[in-house]
């Protein structure tokens, strides 16, 4: 073997181990695990206010509208009045940002916030309780994305 491609095959060998070590470090590898971390960050804030750690959720794939080549999907979790609604971009699994809306119906609680791969969650709207008006506004857009059907044939992403 020739010292060049000998040294080829050690690149290839040091490049496939780091991305494969960086995504073992990760933290956030799919909607449940943003839907936990937010839960433990909720918790960790505000207790009282929060969905308790008993819970059981039911998780369904929510399919947008649209032309069947541009559907996208997203995550929601429910568990009796609770809605925790989850969505992210296309992106490389280390880059992606997972957006996350937790709702309570009955009693309005509402907070909003992104988490990053790496666990770091950023509060985009502090956890507080809507209004009449604000929390059926939210209700309808919430539950209004669970209504579309999967698209025939696969879709975009």
């Amino acid at each position: 073997m020739t010292n060049r491609r000998h040294m080829r095959l050690i690149l290839m060998f040091v490049l496939i181990s780091f991305d494969v070590y960086c995504d073992d470090i990760l933290k956030i590898k799919n909607a449940a695990d943003a839907m936990a971390a937010s839960m433990v960050y909720l918790r960790g804030r505000n207790p009282s206010n929060s969905p308790g750690p008993d819970i059981q959720w039911q998780e369904k794939t929510v399919f947008s509208g649209g032309q069947v080549d541009m559907v996208t999907t997203s995550k929601q979790f429910t568990s009796g009045n609770w809605i925790i609604d989850i969505s992210q971009g296309l992106a490389p699994l280390r880059n992606t940002v997972y957006q996350v809306t937790v709702f309570c119906s009955t009693e309005g609680w509402y907070w909003k916030g992104s988490i990053k791969a790496d666990g770091t969650v950023k509060e985009e709207v502090a956890l507080r309780q809507l209004s009449g008006e604000e929390k059926q506004k939210i209700a309808e857009e919430l539950s209004g994305k669970g209504r579309n059907p999967a698209p025939i044939g696969g879709y975009g992403h």
